[in-house]
């Protein structure tokens, strides 16, 4: 498994596809690093809708934004493992949850519409303060 890297004599993990959370589901190895990253992660609640996932300095990327709906906005979205560690931080109950927005409200684009279902997409036109980001 190319996941790590190796720069002046320190290991570096990369979370890609390689790392995720559906491949610790098949594979021992990859259940084990992810394992150790996800119980030493610092998670905080930020912007109160979103919760900021603090990895060790040597995991790139190190830092994560993941939503109340548990998407983190890199590109392995639900299967990142920073999802994870929100789920693991919530479960040992050892601070508050992210508030979820009210009805209509969106501080953030969906990644679905919640009516069709279709891919949702940024529309800065359609943003306001009583509705929060656009999106069509």
């Amino acid at each position: 498994m190319q996941t790590n890297m190796v720069t002046a004599n320190r290991t570096t993990v990369v979370l890609d596809r390689k790392l995720t959370a559906s491949q610790a589901r098949v594979s021992a190895n990859v259940k084990q690093i992810l394992t150790s990253l996800i119980t030493e992660a610092v998670v905080k609640v930020y912007h109160e809708y979103f919760y900021r996932v603090d990895f060790d300095p040597g995991v790139y990327p190190q830092l994560h934004i993941v939503s109340h709906d548990m998407y983190c906005t890199c590109s392995l979205e639900a299967d990142c493992p920073a999802v994870t560690a929100v789920k693991y931080y919530l479960q040992k109950e050892e601070g508050e949850p992210a508030k979820a927005p009210r009805p209509g409200y969106f501080p953030a684009v969906p990644h679905f519409c919640p009516v069709c279902g279709a891919k949702a997409y940024y529309e800065p036109r359609l943003t306001s303060r009583n509705r929060g980001v656009g999106w069509r």
